[in-house]
């Protein structure tokens, strides 16, 4: 994925990373679903997703389109550098089946807020 690693910001104790990304793809799982009528539940089962496409969507500010920023912190509960970053995606599922497309879904441009954080690995 194309970044942008910024300069030390010693007042905030934090290096910027600007992401580009245009799309992330991620595999197939299974997910829980209740089959219902009315906000019942009658039937439990589980879907496989299919392929699932995440589109961020870059934020304005002051009229201008900003590439989503995030930021390499030093978290002291593990003692070591994490990258951190809220990101706002639209997921779209364009080939999950619900019970052979008896069912619909709402997965076509659903807004998701990622709050992500994970341990930065450095290759040697």
């Amino acid at each position: 994925m194309p970044t942008e690693v910024g300069a030390y910001d010693a007042e905030n104790n934090r290096i910027p990373v600007k992401i580009h990304a245009e799309q992330l793809i991620s595999s197939s799982v299974n997910i829980a679903a209740m089959l219902g009528l009315f906000n019942q539940g009658f039937i439990p089962f589980d879907v496989p997703t299919a392929t699932m496409v995440m589109r961020p969507l870059y934020p304005v500010v002051n009229g201008k389109t900003e590439v989503p920023t995030g930021y390499i912190i030093w978290n002291e509960e593990e003692g070591r550098l994490n990258f951190k970053i809220d990101l706002d995606i639209y997921m779209d599922n364009p080939f999950m089946s619900v019970l052979g497309g008896i069912v619909s879904h709402n997965l076509h441009s659903y807004p998701i807020t990622a709050h992500l954080q994970r341990a930065v690995d450095v290759f040697r």
